[in-house]
Formats: C-alpha cells, sequence, structure tokens
C-alpha cells in the first residue's frame, strides 16, 4: 500500500513532531462537520423524496450500517495503533503484510455477507416487511463493500495523515448525498420512489 511505502519515523505532535495538535484538530473538526452536514442533507432529501413507508424502510436500513460500522470502528483504531508503532519501529514491511491479510480477511466477510443476504434474502425480506429483493440485496452490497473501511482509515491514522483520513472517510459522506440525490433524480418510474436507492447510495 502506498501508504506503508515510506520508512520514515512518524511523526506525533506533542513529542516533538511538526504536524500542530490545534491545526490537526481544526482540520478534523471541519472535515467531520462536513461529513455531518452531507449525512444530515441526504437523510432530509430521503425524507422529501420518499414515501413514509418507504422511507421507514430506508432508515431501518441505513440502522444496518450503523450496527456493522460501531463494531468495526474498534478495528480502526487497533489498526491505527498497530500502524503507529510499525512505522516507530520503521517497519513498514510488516504493517504491507498486515494490510493484505486484513484486506482478505474482511473482503472474504463482504463476500460472506453477499451470499448469506442472498441465499436467506425470503425470510429476511420477511422479516422487514418488504417484498422487493433489490432492497437487501443492495444493502448486503454496501455494507459488504465498505468493510475495509476501518483499514485504511486506520492505517491513515497511524500515519497521521490526517488529511487524506478524513477525505476518505468524510468523502463517502458526501459521495452518498451526491449518488443518492443523481438516483432519485435520473431514476424514472415505481423504482424511484424504492428505498432500494437509499440503500445503494
Amino acid at each position: 500500500m502506498s501508504v506503508l511505502a515510506e520508512t520514515d519515523p512518524v511523526e506525533i505532535p506533542g513529542m516533538g513532531g511538526e504536524p500542530s495538535l490545534a491545526g490537526s484538530s481544526l482540520l478534523l473538526l471541519a472535515f467531520t462537520q462536513i461529513g455531518n452536514l452531507a449525512n444530515l442533507g441526504f437523510q432530509v432529501f430521503m425524507g422529501w423524496s420518499l414515501p413514509p413507508r418507504d422511507f421507514t424502510l430506508f432508515m431501518a436500513m441505513n440502522s444496518v450500517f450503523l450496527l456493522v460500522m460501531q463494531p468495526a470502528d474498534a478495528l480502526r483504531s487497533a489498526f491505527s495503533h498497530t500502524t503507529t508503532l510499525g512505522l516507530r519501529a520503521s517497519r513498514p514491511g510488516a504493517l504491507r503484510g498486515m494490510a493484505r491479510v486484513w484486506w482478505g480477511r474482511l473482503s472474504l466477510t463482504g463476500v460472506a455477507v453477499i451470499l448469506v443476504s442472498t441465499l436467506a434474502r425470503r425470510p429476511l425480506l420477511g422479516w422487514i416487511g418488504h417484498d422487493d429483493p433489490r432492497l437487501l440485496l443492495a444493502t448486503a452490497v454496501a455494507v459488504g463493500g465498505v468493510l475495509w473501511q476501518p483499514l485504511y482509515v486506520g492505517m491513515l491514522q497511524g500515519r497521521q495523515a490526517f488529511g487524506w483520513m478524513m477525505a476518505a472517510q468524510q468523502g463517502m459522506a458526501v459521495a452518498r448525498l451526491v449518488v443518492g440525490v443523481a438516483l432519485v433524480r435520473l431514476v424514472t418510474g415505481p423504482v424511484a420512489a424504492s428505498p432500494m436507492l437509499a440503500a445503494a447510495a
């Protein structure tokens, strides 16, 4: 991975490094607020665009992301800590190995999520009270596709590449807003009002 290609030791704010603690804090605050506004705009737009029943299903599918990504945040912290230790010890090769192993593990987990959702779609659709399998499959693909986010965000955080870290993390919120608006505006017919579009975004 390119973020591990250099062997220079990581700089730690408050421990003799160049990055400013105040500057880094302001950068994180600014990017976080951009992401918060994008998430708010996305939910408000979907609330305006979807019928009440579909919006309720959209919020349920949105909760699935929280169930997956909040526990995954512990992985991000672990990857960040390990990356910092590896760079301090000038062992980028070990970090590249860790990245390859965990990329494979998280990718396999994502594939498993998609397969299980596909094979068990009938009981799952009955459980959520919806009859369109595209809603479930779109959610499964989206969840499976973001499982690797804690890996690259955590490693960027451990290297203290805060600009890249926040661009990658909060950029997904902005992309979700743009894609969601585009799908609702461009797709015509009954599918345009489907919560599948929200899940796919």
